[in-house]
């Protein structure tokens, strides 16, 4: 069994789309009500703590500018 879920975590991180940083705000951030009223900066939250409702953390690899 934990085979077939590394196998999957392997499988997931191959496939992660790569984004900048610049790219993710003007895709996710630019509505969020997050970094409009709380200042949010994904560049410091990280993708593990961001609460944007169509970020799907798993799908997404952020570039290091």
């Amino acid at each position: 069994m934990e085979e077939k879920i590394n196998a999957f975590k392997q499988k997931l991180n191959t496939e992660r789309e790569e984004i900048t940083v610049e790219d993710f705000r003007k895709k996710f951030c630019n509505k969020c009500y997050w970094q409009n009223n709380g200042g949010c900066d994904i560049k410091k939250v990280t993708l593990d703590y961001c609460c944007h409702s169509q970020v799907e953390k798993w799908k997404y690899a952020i570039l290091n500018n």
